[in-house]
Parts: C-alpha cells; sequence; structure tokens
C-alpha cells in the first residue's frame, strides 16, 4: 500500500499485531524508494525474507544485487551495535569525498559553521566569476544534500548560503568555506537510534526575531527539530515569509511551522502503524507566543497576524500537539535559528544527541 502522506514510501501488513517496542516499523514491511535504490524494513528477518522471494517472482534479482543487512543507503552509512541495541547514521564517507573534492581534507577545523556575530550584507556586490559561482554552488548542494541526511547541525548555515546561489559573492565563498573547515573536525558526527529509548515522538521550536546575520529585509528565522527513538528524525531552518512585528509573533509563526510538520509526522507513523501518543509535545522558550496560542482573547495584539498561522489554537485544542514551555539555554532548535559561539554550540550538539 502506497502511503498517503509520502509517495515514496509502501507497507504491507497481514494481520493487525501489538508493537510495544518503538523502533524500525509496526508494519509487516515497509518499503522506502528513491529513484532506482530502494531499503526494505520488517518486523524480523523472515518476514523481510519473504518479500525477497515474493518480489523475485515479479522481477529477476541477481544475487549479487541482494546486499543483505543494509549498511550503506544513499550514503548514509548504517552502523548497527546489537549489545546496546543502537543504529547510527554517519555520513562520514561522503563529507570526507567532499573535502577532498574542493582540497579541503587537510584544512584547519572551525569548532563551529559560522563565528557568533557573523553578519552578511545582502547588497555586497562583489560577485564570484562564472566559474567561482559554478564552484559555490556545487559546495553548498554537496552540503545540502549531508545537512538533509545525518547534520541537523548544518541546518542554519546551509540554508543561510543556500539564498544566495544565483548572486554568490567572495564573502559568501569565504563562509562555505568556513563550514568546510568545521565539518573538516567533525566527520565522525551521527545521529544514534535506540530500541530503549521510551520518549515518545516529541520536538522544539524557536525563531530569531530581526535576525541581525542577514541585513536588508527584517525577517526572522524560524527553526524546528524533532525527536524519535531518542535522535533527531527531521529538522528545519527557515526565512520566514512575513516580517514579524514582535518576537512574540516570530515564535507564534514558528510553532504554526512546528505543527503543521508534527502533524505530518503522525499522520506517517500512523500510516506504518506506529502511531505516537497524543498530544505530540513541542518546547518552545517564548512564553507569550505559547500564551498566544492557548488563548484567543488576545485579540487586538494577534489581528493583523496571517488566519493560517491560527490554526495552531484548533490544534491544541484538539490535543494534537500541546506546547511546553522550556528555557532558552535548553532550546535544541537554538542553532537552527542563528550562529552560536563555542561553548553554546557545543551544548547545542548535545541537545541534537549527534554523537
Amino acid at each position: 500500500m502506497q502511503l498517503n502522506c509520502e509517495q515514496s514510501v509502501f507497507t504491507h501488513q497481514e494481520e493487525e499485531v501489538e508493537i510495544s517496542v518503538i523502533f524500525f516499523a509496526g508494519s509487516d514491511i515497509v518499503l522506502a524508494i528513491h529513484v532506482n535504490n530502494f531499503i526494505v524494513l520488517g518486523r524480523n528477518c523472515i518476514v523481510i525474507q519473504d518479500f525477497k522471494t515474493e518480489l523475485n517472482k515479479q522481477f529477476s534479482i541477481k544475487r549479487s544485487k541482494d546486499l543483505g543487512k543494509a549498511r550503506d543507503f544513499l550514503g548514509i552509512e548504517i552502523i548497527r551495535n546489537p549489545e546496546t541495541g543502537t543504529i547510527k547514521l554517519s555520513q562520514e564517507a561522503y563529507f570526507m569525498g567532499v573535502l577532498k573534492r574542493y582540497g579541503m581534507e587537510d584544512a584547519r577545523p572551525n569548532k563551529t559553521p559560522f563565528a557568533e556575530g557573523t553578519v552578511v550584507d545582502s547588497d555586497d556586490d562583489d560577485y564570484l566569476d562564472e566559474e567561482g559561482k559554478t564552484a559555490y554552488q556545487a559546495i553548498v548542494g554537496s552540503l545540502t544534500y549531508g545537512m538533509q541526511g545525518t547534520r541537523p547541525d548544518l541546518g542554519f548555515a546551509v540554508s543561510l548560503l543556500s539564498r544566495f546561489l544565483t548572486k554568490p559573492t567572495y564573502r559568501h565563498m569565504t563562509l562555505v568555506k568556513g563550514v568546510l573547515r568545521y565539518l573538516a573536525g567533525t566527520l565522525k558526527l551521527g545521529i544514534v537510534f535506540s530500541k530503549h529509548e521510551t520518549k515518545a515522538l516529541h520536538g522544539y521550536t524557536d525563531s530569531d526575531f530581526n535576525g541581525k546575520t542577514l541585513q536588508g529585509d527584517g525577517r526572522s528565522t524560524s527553526g524546528y527539530i524533532f525527536f524519535l527513538a531518542g535522535g533527531p528524525i527531521s529538522w528545519s531552518s527557515k526565512r520566514q515569509s512575513t516580517v514579524a512585528l514582535s518576537s512574540s509573533e516570530a515564535e507564534y509563526i514558528g510553532q504554526a511551522n512546528a505543527i503543521r510538520h508534527a502533524i505530518h509526522l503522525s499522520h506517517f507513523l500512523n500510516e506504518i502503524k506506529i502511531p505516537p501518543p497524543l498530544p505530540i509535545t513541542i518546547y518552545a522558550d517564548n512564553q507569550s507566543a505559547i500564551a498566544l496560542s492557548k488563548n484567543p482573547e488576545f485579540h487586538a495584539r494577534t489581528k493583523h497576524i496571517d488566519t493560517a498561522y491560527h490554526f495552531q489554537r484548533q490544534k491544541i485544542r484538539e490535543g494534537v500537539v500541546e506546547i511546553v514551555y522550556i528555557p532558552t539555554d535548553k532550546m535544541a532548535a537554538d542553532g537552527l535559528t542563528k550562529p552560536l559561539g563555542g561553548i553554546k554550540f557545543s551544548r547545542y550538539l548535545q541537545y541534537l544527541r549527534l554523537q
């Protein structure tokens, strides 16, 4: 059966079974396809082997094409540890290839992708020539693929640098090489999932009101990240489409974006038979924005906000999500909205649970 929320994922289930451990999937078989690559996940080795036998009846599968237990998928290394009951996803080999491609494998490592207080002026006209522009686009593209796979710590840097693909400057090239230097010192970082982790699906949302990193348009940056089985499964760093008039409004818009994604993740997990407990907890660090999401009496302060962002009130009333306050110094989405200094960034990596 093809999933409604993810058209490249298919499931099959012979009978209804109760799964008490969230680790792979509740369905008998989950098949994820990307172009001409696919990976099969199942409740146990028997159902996977039965699936491959049936598949071989329809399509000729050479023995050399059956790679056994997945060790690599689309450049993402899969490292199992049966003793601890964990799986690590890493892109060490992929990123090493990126560094070698651009002559940065021996570069002196940076401690962070961006230095704290980094400012990028969008009006800078010191543009790269066509060759430099092509190189810049290639580097950002390589970083984007890696960031989307296993490296949420690159989210803000890649999001910011992606805004200058059509007219990159020498300043932008310096910044992107700084990100490569950071990678040189963090190649082994990866996401670890554990079958012993009992905490349900949950997320964090944050916004940087009128962020000073990018000068020119007055818009804020929002970020969110969701965790399951002890590791991050989805994240985003994105410039808001409208100009917020206060930090509360910027956070309120960020909460709406996070809730939309939480609903999508809930649909996905339901379709593969791992329904998440409701409400899904989303942590935020702005108490005014949390109050706005729960109390429509603040009409005078929100009447100018696009009504699309107010749907979060309905989802909270329905018990789909709940917004819970957390102090800023414990916010796991902080580094998705702004550059952080060395100490703050180290703490941010701990909250991301990258190992």
